[in-house]
């Protein structure tokens, strides 16, 4: 990685105007959903093409590594690679959990997520959703409208996911 990546601080995430919500049923009663399936490699496809449609500008992540207890980081670094753990190295956690989702640490969040390791939300702000990781490689994926759902359905299909439980 090029430069350490920047936490953002929570006033300043929600003014990006992402779809946020504090529990996951509380996106299940509000917006239009479905849930995809499929692999890492997919999930990983899927989010890089999204992130190309959106700009890096209008993508971000959370990631909660920054507030896990020191029993917690080292539970959790004994399942990484030294190449991720040189990635955590590049993360400035402290001014709160948002970032920018940039390419470079998108395999590896998507690898963390995917694997259950340490969970993630990934939101999209200029074709708003909001994909919610993850339960045995099934991802919800909150829509404000159809027409973003449209878009992001077929970006869906077009990487090998299947759509499950749509509203």
């Amino acid at each position: 990685m090029k430069e350490k990546l920047l936490a953002m601080n929570k006033t300043d995430f929600m003014n990006k105007e992402p779809i946020y919500f504090d529990n996951i049923q509380c996106g299940f009663d509000d917006y239009h959903y479905m849930t995809l399936h499929g692999s890492e490699f997919r999930y990983k496809t899927f989010l890089k093409k999204a992130l190309d449609l959106n700009g890096s500008d209008h993508v971000y992540v959370d990631f909660y590594y920054g507030r896990l207890e020191q029993k917690e980081k080292e539970n959790l670094q004994s399942f990484l690679t030294q190449e991720d753990l040189q990635v955590l190295d590049f993360i400035d956690y402290d001014n709160g959990i948002y970032f920018h989702l940039t390419e470079e640490i998108l395999p590896f969040l998507i690898k963390i997520t995917a694997q259950e390791i340490l969970f993630s939300t990934f939101y999209f702000t200029k074709i708003p959703c909001t994909l919610w990781g993850n339960y045995e490689l099934k991802f919800p994926i909150f829509f404000k409208d159809t027409q973003a759902k449209r878009i992001y359905e077929e970006l869906a299909l077009s990487c090998g996911l299947r759509t499950l439980n749509n509203r």
